[in-house]
């Protein structure tokens, strides 16, 4: 609580300054918090009150939950995005901002993923962070998803217990496009 008055004095001491320099800056500016750690997912309902809003980046956080690296080729196979406990942190997550009517955003590999649009919709998610060349992809699958079936999906998966169990589900879900999709 210290840190977040401290980081909101801070912000305020160089607006301040900024003015007085003359320099222009967005005096509507809104401080956000990128949850990329799994610290940062424990503590989100406590850094709610300080923020205006919440960014997931999903490489880092799978690879700090999980303690893998997706660039070795020794710890790759351990860097899995739906492991039940990704997907429960992401899940804490877009309740937290929920809960304290903080908008929530996604970037890294998982938003621009359009094998998981569904499943981030369903856990809550509404604003996705994505590349141009996964722009065309995701923006079909959030067109074509009703929202309430992305939810069951969610629901559904988080009860599982295994990345193989949770992969068939999002499978059986694609094909039969009746799970999220019209």
């Amino acid at each position: 609580h210290a840190k977040g008055q401290l980081t909101g004095v801070m912000f305020e001491k160089v607006k301040a300054e900024l003015a007085v320099e003359g320099q222009p800056y967005n005096r509507q500016m809104l401080v956000g918090a990128m949850i990329e750690t799994p610290s940062a997912v424990i503590l989100a309902r406590r850094l709610a009150p300080h923020i205006d809003f919440f960014s997931v980046g999903t490489n880092d956080l799978v690879q700090y939950l999980l303690t893998s690296d997706r660039t070795s080729s020794e710890m790759a196979p351990y860097y899995e995005p739906l492991h039940p406990a990704v997907l429960q942190a992401l899940s804490s997550l877009a309740a937290a901002a929920r809960e304290s009517g903080k908008s929530i955003s996604i970037c890294g590999e998982m938003a621009g993923n359009a094998v998981y649009t569904a499943l981030l919709l369903g856990l809550g998610f509404r604003s996705f962070s994505v590349g141009s060349g996964e722009l065309l992809e995701v923006k079909n699958v959030i067109r074509s998803t009703y929202i309430d079936r992305a939810e069951a999906l969610a629901a559904k998966i988080l009860a599982l217990s295994t990345v193989r169990e949770i992969k068939a589900c999002l499978n059986e879900a694609r094909m039969m496009h009746g799970s999220v999709q019209p």
